[in-house]
């Protein structure tokens, strides 16, 4: 008897069972923590980097969609023209240097 077919004989009539999802997406918050804190052990100016520019990953998060392809790139590149100006991020610098 052909292999393939006793091993199709093992599964289900229906076909095969759909699988649990086993990984979730975590939090965009999370995975960027997890990444300072890695960043950090290895170059402690880093977390200066992070202080600075990390207002822009929480919003980033916020207020882009990545529900399809099309959208990711069409509201990243709205998110970088409307909030990635050099004004803004001196803003976010600045106001970031207070809170050091």
């Amino acid at each position: 008897m052909d292999p393939r077919r006793v091993l199709q004989s093992h599964l289900p009539a229906s076909g095969a069972p759909l699988l649990p999802k086993v990984m979730t997406m975590r939090p965009l918050a999370d995975l960027f923590h997890d990444h300072v804190v890695r960043r950090t052990k290895d170059n402690w100016r880093y977390w200066v980097f992070v202080n600075i520019m990390g207002h822009f990953v929480h919003s980033f998060d916020q207020q882009v969609v990545a529900t399809a392809f099309d959208d990711l790139q069409t509201t990243s590149l709205e998110y970088i023209g409307n909030n990635l100006t050099l004004q803004q991020i001196r803003k976010g610098e600045s106001a970031s240097g207070q809170t050091v």
